[in-house]
């Protein structure tokens, strides 16, 4: 059997700084911390775009930030978080000059599923005339637009039918510095 082989991915410490480089399930079998950007997309209102995870995908079914992807080697969170969106959502007008940094965290999973990761969350107002109608990949089962005090009781109530990772995302998003 043919392993399938991804691009690489830089493994960091706990201070974000690059110490190697490899294989994603490397990283998850030598406990080796590495990079994932998100992103939060909203319109006017504060209605978020929410994403379900496809049956095809880890944590599948369950709902996430509006992209999200690991980092490779050789890119840095933005671009990663414009190819994520652009891969995932069909979105080929954002611009990094359109990502806000909302926070950057080092998110620690406690599971052997997935490694621990310093994650960049970045925000971007959503524009369908500059942005395009969103079209989701086979990695992605429904998007919803909600507003963001629906999703504030839906975490808190029901935090299992979210991807592990959105619960730390969505309170950082929601720190009042932001």
């Amino acid at each position: 059997m043919v392993e399938t082989r991804y691009p690489d991915v830089p493994y960091v410490d706990e201070f974000d700084v690059q110490i190697g480089q490899g294989q994603m399930r490397d990283a998850r079998a030598q406990g080796f911390i590495v990079r994932a950007s998100r992103l939060i997309l909203r319109e006017e209102d504060n209605y978020i775009l929410l994403q379900q995870r496809s049956m095809t995908v880890n944590h599948p079914g369950t709902w996430d930030t509006s992209s999200d992807g690991y980092v490779d080697v050789g890119r840095d969170y933005a671009s990663t978080t414009i190819d994520e969106t652009a891969d995932e959502l069909g979105l080929v007008g954002l611009t990094e000059e359109e990502l806000a940094e909302a926070a950057h965290y080092l998110f620690l999973k406690h599971s052997s599923e997935l490694p621990d990761e310093w994650t960049k969350l970045f925000t971007a107002k959503y524009d369908e005339i500059q942005h395009g109608i969103i079209t989701p990949n086979e990695e992605v089962a429904a998007t919803l637009w909600l507003p963001d005090a629906e999703i504030d009781v839906w975490v808190s109530d029901a935090p299992e039918e979210f991807e592990p990772g959105f619960p730390a995302a969505w309170s950082h998003y929601r720190a009042p510095n932001n």
